[in-house]
């Protein structure tokens, strides 16, 4: 287990240090080769982070820009992630990079499940998604990280398959979703986690203590596996998570 929490009084000073680190990983990937793929997370908490990597000074036009996860709609529905990024962040210096949609484009009459299949199947079949130099992870108040969650009829299947991309139909939340899958996330041996307020800083901490007492032989494996794909990367020996947390709601 090593999660790493960053605690920052203000969401400016949070945004800040994450963009500097990403942009770090971002100039290290283009030294070694022409293009660096960075893989960002939708919602309204990371939109400060955003600008801020947005002003950063890198060669943009080298670097792909795509998504952790998406929801089954259009590029112009105001819950499309990829429409949240081309908005917030390839915006300024950042204009030049290159958006690489999840979602496939969309056949009339097809139902979101099959778009979302057919979007996944496509991504795992797609080398530019393969290597990302940087992967920025949201997290929700209930543990769940990406698009995995525990209550999706898929859940099984994406903290086992060893494809990148699975299509997800959450119980609770809107949509039918890709999203990177659990094995994905493994295999990028370290991910940034961008999280603000004190609701999620408990689940944070939450999913620490209960790492802590599995390496420690009080709590069983099964209990990390019920509380989420947060708390399974938290208890990856192999893998290292680095948490920006801002106090600010």
């Amino acid at each position: 287990m090593s999660l790493n929490l960053l605690q920052f009084i203000s969401t400016p000073a949070a945004a800040q240090a994450l963009a500097e680190a990403v942009a770090d990983d971002l100039r290290q990937a283009l030294a070694e080769q022409e293009r660096a793929l960075l893989l960002v997370s939708g919602g309204r908490s990371p939109l400060t982070f955003f600008s801020v990597l947005a002003a950063q000074a890198l060669s943009w036009e080298r670097i792909d820009v795509s998504l952790v996860d998406e929801r089954c709609v259009v590029f112009d529905h105001p819950d499309s992630n990829a429409g949240l990024i081309a908005r917030h962040l390839l915006q300024g210096p950042a204009a030049s990079a290159c958006l690489l949609p999840l979602m496939t484009s969309p056949i009339q009459g097809e139902q979101p499940w099959r778009w979302a299949q057919r979007s996944a199947v496509a991504a795992n079949a797609n080398p530019a998604f393969a290597k990302p130099a940087a992967i920025v992870l949201g997290l929700g108040n209930d543990g769940h990280t990406a698009s995995l969650f525990v209550d999706a009829p898929q859940w099984q299947e994406t903290v086992s398959t060893p494809d990148r991309y699975v299509a997800v139909t959450p119980a609770l939340a809107s949509h039918a979703r890709v999203s990177l899958s659990l094995s994905a996330l493994i295999a990028q041996r370290q991910c940034y986690v961008w999280t603000n307020g004190a609701a999620k800083l408990n689940v944070v901490k939450q999913a620490k203590a209960l790492a802590a007492d599995v390496v420690a032989g009080v709590a069983r494996q099964q209990a990390v596996q019920d509380a989420g794909p947060f708390a399974l990367l938290t208890a990856r020996p192999d893998v290292t998570l680095r948490v920006f947390h801002s106090n600010q709601e």
